[in-house]
């Protein structure tokens, strides 16, 4: 399969691999393989495509595993 090069393929626990293609005006670096940088002129532009990356997945509330913004706590609920 080939891909554009304008296409973040992500590996986030799932079997297979998201893809998410990336707007022109959005530069992503990629950290440690854990952290994803994004920059952008435009920070509504930004905020759009977190927003993308955060619903292909949530965080779980139990387990604390999932996507989450740098700027955002996570508190995890207490199991029985």
């Amino acid at each position: 399969m080939e891909y554009a090069p304008n296409v973040l393929l992500i590996s986030i626990g799932f079997s297979h691999l998201s893809v998410l293609p990336v707007p022109y005006n959005i530069f992503v670096v990629i950290e440690n393989k854990r952290f994803l940088k994004i920059f952008s002129n435009s920070i509504q532009d930004a905020g759009k495509f977190a927003d993308k990356l955060t619903k292909l997945r949530r965080p779980n509330i139990y387990t604390g595993k999932g996507l989450l913004p740098a700027h955002r706590q996570l508190t995890l609920k207490k199991t029985k």
